[in-house]
């Protein structure tokens, strides 16, 4: 009853903090239901969540998949032209889990705000993956939990949640789908690495390499290796063969999307390559810094599709991802860094080494594939948004760090200053605007603005939120900055109140935490 209690109350504390910061403004967001504003910080500032928006709306109200010249307009450049018709280059699972937030929307007069919903339930459902994740890795019941919020409320996954993108449902998926393959029920558990590994495909194309570890992993549990008189023979069992019925549903609703546009069940949009609109980009800047798209265009010409992979890439990407200020963790959510340390203690023990190897190697997966990519600033964002689903994960072995040296005083310090800032960086992010360009497209702006979270400062010193909560409760009593630092306040001292809690705990039931 206990532990029912304990979720009942982590999920209002979830639904409260993304209700503080949720889009909207009194006016416009009714404004928001009718038409496709691009400003900055509204639904539609990014191409990505727009081109998944318009499709929702393609299939409802047009009956149709490609898109209408207006729609196709405000996707641009994630747009592709093919035979004459507009297509949205992202994979259409996302759009195709909006379809009933948006029928339902429709009936109420809100079919952008309930579509948009998708992420926060998601996000929510997430806290509470990562908290199965790190009891598996250790972790106890209290710790877990904070390792869940910590993910979603000091990382860039809060200003995530607000998007119509598949960043949030990516990390569902991969998390799922570990959670999964640790289970001993092993032709139930194959059944679902399938559908997970293949409902992750649908969702973004990339998911392949990522879900790789866990699917690989699962494959290993019916492998024997026999040897006789020098001589190895490998079998599989045919119970594997069930990981393959789990792929068929996603798979074939996948192929059928992609003949009805392309005449291919293979040839999805995705590879055609983007087509800018009357040469303007209506929203996000594809990045102009020279990284390997050189490279890339001398292959797409002779490959006939364009893919974004590039090792001749790998270094800078990687840089930006992990040590420029643009995109990296430290800059943005440091305090998930000290989820390195529950890595080193999942490896040490023997119990947990299975879940923490296969945990850490998603991680180093999700950070390879995209230290390939040309463009891993992810055009116009905030923080590595790439890098979402390996931030549940270090949210899961943070957990495990919290449960062993909540009682160390250095490290209790070090957690403390690192959580306000991250918070404060992430509710800064969720407040204003995850449109943040490049370095070298923000300095040859005409204007040029800040390439860090320092442009929404600026926002905020003007101002500028989209936050509903604030302008129906607050707006009169508080600006903007003030608003951001009593979230950032309330978010922190609920989180470090809960971290004191698995302290205390500690001194009441020495050794006893863990279960």
């Amino acid at each position: 009853m206990k532990k029912v209690l304990l979720s009942l109350a982590i999920g209002v504390l979830v639904a409260i903090g993304l209700m503080s910061v949720i889009k909207g403004v009194p006016g416009a967001v009714w404004k928001f239901q009718q038409g496709y504003d691009t400003s900055v910080g509204s639904p539609f500032e990014s191409s990505g969540s727009t081109a998944r928006y318009v499709l929702v709306q393609a299939i409802i109200e047009d009956k149709r998949f490609d898109l209408t010249e207006e729609k196709a307009h405000v996707s641009s450049p994630d747009i592709a032209l093919f035979e004459g018709k507009y297509l949205t280059i992202f994979a259409p699972g996302v759009s195709f889990l909006g379809l009933p937030l948006y029928l339902l929307g429709r009936t109420i007069g809100l079919p952008q705000f309930m579509t948009y919903l998708l992420n926060p339930l998601v996000s929510l459902i997430n806290v509470f993956l990562i908290a199965l994740l790190a009891r598996r890795l250790g972790a106890g019941t209290l710790a877990s939990y904070l390792g869940g919020l910590i993910y979603l409320f000091a990382t860039n996954a809060l200003t995530y949640a607000l998007t119509f993108t598949q960043h949030q449902i990516a990390a569902c998926i991969i998390t799922s789908a570990i959670l999964v393959a640790l289970s001993k029920k092993r032709a139930l558990s194959d059944f679902f690495v399938g559908f997970l590994f293949a409902t992750g495909v649908m969702m973004d194309i990339p998911n392949i390499f990522l879900l790789t570890p866990v699917v690989l992993f699962a494959l290993s549990q019916h492998i024997k290796v026999q040897t006789e008189k020098s001589v190895y023979s490998v079998r599989l069992n045919f119970i594997a063969l069930v990981m393959l019925l789990g792929t068929l549903l996603p798979l074939g609703l996948f192929a059928y999307y992609n003949h009805a546009l392309t005449g291919s069940y293979l040839s999805a949009p995705q590879f055609l390559g983007r087509h800018v609109i009357g040469g303007e980009k209506s929203n996000v800047i594809e990045s102009t810094v020279e990284v390997a798209q050189p490279v890339q265009e001398e292959q797409n010409a002779s490959s006939g599709f364009k893919i974004p992979f590039q090792t001749r890439a790998q270094l800078q990407s990687g840089y930006i991802l992990l040590f420029s200020k643009q995109r990296a963790w430290w800059y943005y959510s440091p305090v998930i860094l000290l989820g390195v340390v529950g890595i080193w203690i999942a490896l040490k023990e023997k119990k947990t080494q299975t879940a923490g190897v296969l945990t850490l190697a998603t991680v180093l997966i999700n950070l390879t594939t995209y230290s390939l990519f040309w463009d891993p600033w992810g055009g116009w964002s905030f923080g590595a948004r790439y890098l979402i689903p390996a931030a549940g994960l270090m949210g899961a072995f943070l957990a495990v760090a919290i449960s062993r040296l909540s009682k160390n005083i250095f490290f209790s310090a070090l957690f403390a200053v690192l959580l306000v800032y991250s918070v404060w960086v992430s509710t800064l992010g969720a407040l204003t605007t995850a449109a943040i360009p490049p370095k070298g497209e923000a300095e040859a702006l005409a204007d040029p603005i800040p390439y860090t979270y320092e442009y929404n400062q600026d926002l905020l010193e003007e101002n500028k939120t989209n936050s509903l909560l604030y302008y129906l409760v607050f707006a009169n009593s508080l600006s903007a900055q003030q608003y951001h630092i009593f979230l950032t306040a309330a978010f922190s001292v609920v989180l470090f109140a809960m971290y004191l809690m698995t302290i205390e705990l500690k001194l009441r039931l020495p050794g006893r935490q863990k279960k």
